[in-house]
């Protein structure tokens, strides 16, 4: 039974699990010197395909997909799109301070030097980043900075501070 209590794979616990999982990927394909896979499967794409007859008239209704039955990219989506973003060859990163709630992936390709964080703690924190074997870039470094967490990119936090309406009441 679906019901409308908060779902990992609805939250932003889903997209935190997919980047752990991929930066756990990136270090460990950079340590055996073998390529970072080109893809990276999630059950389906939109609850469109996943137990679509239940309760239809909300947008978020536990289901696995990165999109809802109504079109509505969900936290994991953002994620994937983020690290989409990244350039084609991975390197080694490090974040200090040195613990398991805040990493990232670094990538690098001819536009320059693309770094993804995350940090599973609900905290904010100073970090310090190392990035290895990169080329040298003589031109100035500029910043772009992506948010994904309970207030950006979540658009499932946004219908539970909307008072979790059903989709006609959004229109």
């Amino acid at each position: 039974q679906f019901h409308l209590d908060p779902q990992p794979n609805e939250t932003d616990e889903a997209a935190l699990f997919v980047a752990e999982h991929m930066s756990g990927i990136a270090r460990r394909c950079h340590a055996e010197k073998v390529p970072f896979p080109s893809m990276y499967a999630w059950w389906v794409l939109s609850d469109v395909f996943d137990e679509s007859s239940y309760r239809i008239e909300y947008p978020f209704i536990g289901c696995m997909g990165m999109l809802s039955l109504q079109n509505i990219r969900k936290p994991v989506y953002n994620t994937f799109r983020m690290i989409s973003m990244l350039g084609d060859t991975f390197t080694a990163m490090s974040v200090l301070p040195d613990n398991s709630k805040v990493n990232g992936l670094a990538a690098q390709d001819e536009t320059g030097i693309q770094v993804f964080i995350y940090n599973s703690s609900k905290e904010s924190c100073n970090l310090s980043l190392s990035i290895n074997n990169i080329k040298t870039q003589k031109k100035p470094i500029q910043y772009r900075c992506y948010l994904l967490d309970s207030d950006n990119g979540n658009s499932y936090n946004t219908w539970v501070t909307m008072g979790k309406p059903a989709i006609a009441a959004m229109s």
